[in-house]
């Protein structure tokens, strides 16, 4: 056997090793061992098994692969580099070369190259998500300054600012700006966020405001999309943009769920959603590629992830949509952080409005309310079993904040919010379609069931009618989102019996009755008169239901309800011809628009329902002398100046008639109903719809498709 297969052969043969022998060389030149020759057995020596050499510095190639293509990057896009062979020293190519790392001569330039990068990689940043910024921003850009480009004076601007961290980070404590950075400083280290705070704090002039969010706009189109900008301050912008996005809705052109996902995509390419304790995450693109591993991060940035995953539910929740980004234990482990520091009081409401978003969404996907057909849970037991269960979980979550946290209207509202969300599976028929009772019939547990949701929506409403004039425009885009699932879930409720019979219980849409609302057989002259509910329902040779419309209307006392809130919201109602043409008009005035539309919505479906159980020589007349009508204001000299700036106060009144403008809703001609809103509706003739008028339209779009309007 020739001396290299010798040489690369085990010192012992196989049948040695098994027997625990002693293995020696036997006698000739046939390779068979003393103990295998004597016994005859086969002798088969195993090769011998390389040693492995020193393990290669896999991540210092990481680095260099990293550092290389960005380079490449550089040079492919016309930019200098400034990092040169001098300050690489040792550097190997990781294409195929194979030197080894080598020291450069100490040349006084080469000294000075090495040591100015040191300096450069060891520089300290605000934070280290604002690294990749100065990483993949190249190119040279001017952000938008508001002060400069004369659109906002600069003499407000830190009464803005102040009233921003006084009250709007109350409403939203995800985005905080340090009580140490004034307006000035805010303006020239952080524009963007600058801009963003400026943009929703200027609601007392209309104009303005509209001025700066199309600045805004175009800000977030050249630095996100255009040049790929990516940094904690972009990330809290985007934010406190979404938090107030209901100054700025149309339906037509509605931008949130591009927003919110711009956030989600924020988070990730921070890495902000992963652990940075956990040593077994791959360095990737958004890491840091000079300063060392980062073990802790800011608060600033777990407020911001957090704040990503609030939005994501409160959208899932309003747009009845699965959330596009799920809650983890490292997600709780921030919560809870930021709520224990505590270095601002409104840190103290994160972890709750954490707790209570999670639990949206777990209700949301328990009872499939996205999809009501295919849902998993069905039957008396389950659904009375599981809405118990989730109730008492509400009520530890109630138990365990702070007792200054439970009036705060933002968690108020929440926690009022979460109520309706458990109790609305009690809307949907085929959850509860049981062989034991007739259809039309209602089980005893489901009207339990629907009482509790009625009480949830009263709740509700009252807590939102509750909150100062002072804070309405403080309060986030997810309360007035809710007011309008609540009003629209209270109008389900009413007419359950009749929706059943139509198959209409789903609060997600289908396309069909969209249009069994849109004539008005009733007088029209009197466009939101309140409609007087008779004393007793009138049965016309039927039996009185046990779910009776005028019953459970008068038990909601939604008349009253809804003419609290107009009452409540008519500061917002421009009086003056010129201000409604240029739309300098309150931004929260869509939202009394909206709610005037359902109003006469309301009016109308409850006329045609004592119609049909009325006697047929009883006259149906609404009552337009009552102290809840609304009559159309006077013109000329007598009519209300409507203030250069509407005011968040509210106005005194002469008289106890509530005074609201007939105007046509400003944002009408811009509604446009996508896939985004309604998946299956088509639109009707416009020229039927003006015949029709647009309150008519607007509430049989709401009432068939309940993901309309989430403001």
């Amino acid at each position: 056997m020739p001396a290299e297969d010798i040489a690369r052969r085990r010192k012992a043969c196989q049948a040695c090793i098994r027997a625990k022998a002693k293995c020696s060389p036997g006698t000739g030149n046939n390779g068979l061992c003393y103990r295998c020759q004597r016994l005859g057995k086969e002798c088969v020596f195993d090769e011998t098994v390389k040693k492995r050499g020193p393990k290669s510095r896999s991540r210092v190639k990481q680095l260099e692969q990293r550092v290389d293509s960005l380079i490449g990057l550089l040079a492919a896009n016309g930019q200098s580099v400034d990092i040169s062979d001098r300050t690489r020293a040792g550097y190997s190519d990781p294409r195929g070369t194979t030197e080894e790392y080598e020291v450069p001569p100490a040349t006084g330039d080469a000294t000075e190259g090495l040591e100015g990068t040191r300096q450069q990689a060891s520089a300290p940043t605000e934070t280290p998500e604002d690294q990749l910024a100065a990483t993949c921003n190249n190119e040279e850009f001017e952000p938008y300054d508001p002060v400069e480009a004369g659109d906002l004076s600069e003499a407000i601007t830190p009464s803005l600012l102040n009233e921003f961290k006084e009250s709007f980070v109350a409403a939203f404590p995800f985005v905080v700006v340090p009580s140490g950075i004034d307006a000035t400083a805010l303006r020239k280290s952080q524009p963007f966020l600058f801009l963003c705070i400026m943009t929703v704090t200027s609601y007392r002039t209309p104009l303005t405001q509209r001025a700066l969010s199309t600045q805004l706009k175009r800000q977030i189109a050249a630095r996100v999309i255009e040049r790929s900008h990516k940094s904690l301050e972009i990330l809290q912008g985007l934010l406190v943009y979404g938090g107030w996005y209901h100054f700025f809705y149309r339906p037509a052109n509605q931008q949130l769920a591009i927003v919110i996902q711009l956030c989600v995509a924020m988070v990730q390419d921070l890495a902000l959603s992963k652990n940075p304790r956990d040593k077994g995450r791959k360095l990737k693109m958004t890491d840091d590629l000079f300063s060392t591993s980062v073990t802790e991060r800011s608060s600033a940035s777990e407020r911001a992830f957090l704040g990503t995953y609030y939005l994501a539910c409160g959208f899932a929740q309003a747009w009845r949509k699965r959330a596009t980004m799920q809650h983890t234990r490292y997600m709780a482990q921030c919560a809870e952080r930021v709520s224990s520091r505590l270095e601002y009081p409104s840190d103290a409401l994160v972890s709750p409005l954490i707790q209570l978003s999670e639990l949206s969404c777990r209700v949301n996907n328990f009872f499939s309310l996205d999809d009501i057909d295919n849902a998993d849970v069905k039957g008396d037991l389950m659904l009375e079993m599981s809405t118990a269960n989730f109730c008492a979980e509400l009520d530890r979550i109630r138990d365990t904040v702070p007792f200054i946290i439970k009036n705060n209207p933002t968690f108020h509202a929440k926690f009022r919010l979460l109520g309706i969300c458990i109790y609305e599976c009690g809307l949907h028929t085929p959850l509860w379609a049981s062989p034991q009772f007739k259809p039309g019939t209602i089980s005893p547990i489901r009207l339990r069931i629907l009482y509790r949701c009625l009480e949830a929506m009263k709740s509700y409403v009252n807590a939102v009618l509750s909150t100062p004039h002072s804070s309405l425009h403080h309060l986030g885009a997810e309360p007035w989102a809710a007011w309008f699932y609540a009003i629209v879930v209270a109008c389900k409720l009413v007419f359950l019996e009749e929706n059943e019979r139509e198959s209409l219980t789903d609060i997600e849409s289908t396309d069909r009755q969209v249009t069994r609302l849109m004539t008005d057989h009733f007088d029209r002259n009197v466009p939101h008169a309140a409609f007087p509910m008779p004393a007793e329902s009138m049965a016309m040779g039927e039996k009185k239901t046990s779910w009776d419309p005028v019953s459970v209307a008068k038990e909601a006392d939604l008349q009253n309800l809804f003419d609290r809130f107009i009452d409540k919201m008519k500061f917002t109602v421009p009086v003056d011809s010129a201000a409604m043409e240029s739309e300098n008009f309150d931004p929260l005035f869509c939202m009394t628009c909206l709610q005037l539309s359902l109003s006469q919505g309301f009016t109308k479906r409850m006329k045609e329902h004592l119609s049909k159980t009325s006697p047929p020589n009883t006259s149906i007349i609404p009552n337009t002398t009552s102290a809840s009508s609304y009559t159309t204001p006077q013109t000329g000299a007598q009519a209300t100046q409507v203030p250069q700036f509407p005011q968040t106060e509210m106005p005194t009144q002469d008289s106890t008639a509530t005074q609201v403008p007939n105007h046509p809703i400003p944002i009408m001609h811009s509604f446009h109903f996508n896939s985004l809103n309604f998946d299956s509706i088509a639109m009707p003739d416009p020229e039927l719809s003006v015949q029709l008028g647009y309150d008519d339209l607007l509430w049989d779009m709401v009432m068939d498709d309940f993901s309309m309007p989430p403001l």
